[in-house]
């Protein structure tokens, strides 16, 4: 796999298309990644494929051969073969956080990792009393099943508020929509200095 030290997010991954790299067969699109909570690690990449995305294929992180941004790569060698069980991995995302003082606190929503080792490097969840989004240390987590989460207290008191960028196109249309709201209102102002136009010369 090619060398990357930038972090990658896993909103940004899913649904990416997956290929066979000797074949270039298309093996699916990307919809989980098989995370050991202990060990805060991707050990494992699941694509579906056919009508309704019946066709399930699941796949080692080992056997991931090259990631870019249009999709990702796999390498089906024998020699490549996954050697943990997908029963043994959770996708973690959606699953409910709680704190090891018994309270529910949110849930989790998504989370950054490194490309080139598969490692966990942050967690985002929403807050279940305001659904603001908080950045969460990977050590703060305790422990993990298929629905819940479980993290110290210490790690909650920790965490990073966190808010989402708005993409260059929305920035661009939230300025220009400021602009159109204050314009009118210049106009207003400047009436009473400027001569009402008579004709179409006086509007050039």
């Amino acid at each position: 796999m090619s060398e990357s030290t930038e972090l990658l997010r896993y909103r940004d991954v899913r649904d990416r298309l997956v290929l066979d790299r000797d074949t270039t067969e298309t093996l699916g699109r990307l919809t989980r990644l098989g995370i050991d909570p202990q060990k805060h690690q991707i050990e494992s990449l699941t694509c579906r494929s056919g009508w309704l995305g019946r066709r399930r294929q699941t796949f080692a992180w080992s056997q991931l051969a090259g990631m870019g941004e249009d999709g990702l790569q796999i390498d089906r060698s024998p020699d490549k073969a996954a050697e943990r069980s997908p029963e043994q991995l959770y996708g973690l995302i959606g699953s409910e956080l709680w704190t090891d003082a018994g309270d529910r606190i949110g849930w989790l929503t998504d989370y950054w990792f490194r490309p080139q080792t598969g490692a966990i490097a942050r967690y985002l969840y929403a807050a279940r009393s305001s659904r603001d989004h908080y950045l969460l240390d990977p050590v703060g987590v305790s422990s993990a099943g298929n629905q819940r989460v479980i993290v110290l207290t210490s790690a909650i008191e920790r965490a990073t508020p966190w808010q989402e960028e708005a993409p260059g196109g929305l920035a661009r249309l939230s300025r220009f929509w400021q602009r159109a709201r204050t314009r009118p209102q210049q106009e207003t102002a400047s009436e009473g200095n400027s001569p009402t136009p008579t004709s179409p010369a006086d509007l050039s």
